[in-house]
């Protein structure tokens, strides 16, 4: 069953350069489980942008600073990420989601902190496209991260 919810909206527009993902600030959630035994459902859905076709653009979720549900075949110059998005455009504005069962294993205060990246050059953007133009395909959503206690 359901236990508690918390849930941040975020529509403040961010972007970044960096290759390794930069903490987007106000985009967390913070929860404390009643029980050691309860799950964290950790749902994230983002609008997100890129300046360019190579800009790669992805999302990092760590809790209390520990990457959570990242791949785990990357090597080299790949990375692992919570979800990624493709390649990207200018115009272009991509719905992503993900949802992921986490087992914390505790009754400490749990932050999950959002990151921005891009895997290969140029700008990724979060909430817009990286057009600002007077056109109706300039679109600024609102991202979301929600976190349910799941317990017994």
């Amino acid at each position: 069953k359901v236990l508690q919810v918390v849930s941040t909206d975020y529509s403040t527009v961010s972007s970044t350069t960096s290759s390794v993902g930069v903490s987007i600030s106000g985009f967390a959630a913070t929860i404390t489980p009643s029980s050691t035994s309860s799950k964290i459902l950790v749902m994230v859905a983002a609008g997100i942008g890129a300046d360019s076709s190579n800009a790669y653009p992805f999302i990092l979720v760590k809790r209390n600073g520990t990457s959570i549900s990242t791949g785990t075949l990357a090597s080299g110059n790949q990375i692992n990420v919570f979800l990624g998005v493709g390649s990207g455009s200018a115009y272009s504005l991509d719905s992503a989601g993900k949802n992921y069962l986490d087992s914390p294993s505790s009754t400490s205060a749990l932050t999950y902190q959002v990151y921005l990246g891009t895997g290969w050059g140029g700008t990724a953007l979060l909430n817009r496209t990286s057009l600002t133009s007077n056109a109706g395909y300039v679109q600024y959503p609102t991202s979301t991260i929600t976190l349910m206690e799941i317990g017994a």
